[in-house]
């Protein structure tokens, strides 16, 4: 579950919100949640590098800082709100419904995989007394390392199921034909 595409930038946006690596923002910004296209990801990238000498790359206000773009602004504002959010589980929910979780998940099997991280983190919350942002990171990494993160199982097809390999992406199947 922690590796699937939908909730991997989930976890770069808590690491970002702990720990301010303009690297896990990057990867938020440019997955499916935010779908930041190229040439508005390199502008934002050539404005940080532009105003190097009078920005710090920590700062949770980088992109309204740097970007005149409405929507970017938009989306800054977002994450500033986010950055005062302490409960992994409401920090989700925010995330969801900021972004329209229903838009991004056309699908029900990635409807279902962001519902499971969902309730990761509500159970993360209720088996452990330190609920902080860092604690859930902490406890999803142990999880992964224990394989007690599955990924919710796929509807069952009636016959074959055909699908890119990019869609496979960490499912797991009795039988693959390449």
């Amino acid at each position: 579950l922690d590796e699937h595409p939908l909730v991997q930038p989930l976890v770069h946006l808590t690491r970002w919100i702990i720990r301010r690596d303009l690297f896990d923002l990057c990867v938020f910004l440019r997955s499916d949640w935010v779908g930041l296209d190229s040439r508005m990801f390199k502008d934002l990238l050539l404005a940080v590098r532009d105003r190097s000498d009078d920005l710090d790359p920590r700062d949770e206000a980088i992109i309204q800082r740097v970007c005149n773009d409405t929507r970017l602004q938009d989306l800054g504002e977002s994450i500033t709100g986010w950055s005062a959010i302490d409960s992994p589980h409401r920090l989700l929910r925010e995330v969801y419904e900021t972004l329209g979780v229903c838009d991004i998940c056309a699908d029900d099997e990635k409807l279902r995989v962001t519902e499971a991280f969902l309730h990761a983190a509500q159970r993360f919350e209720m088996e452990n007394a330190d609920q902080s942002l860092q604690g859930f990171l902490d406890w999803v990494d142990e999880q992964a390392k224990q394989g007690a993160m599955p990924q919710p199982a796929r509807q069952a097809a009636e016959g074959p199921v055909l699908m890119t390999i990019h869609q496979s992406k960490g499912l797991g199947f009795d039988h693959t034909f390449v």
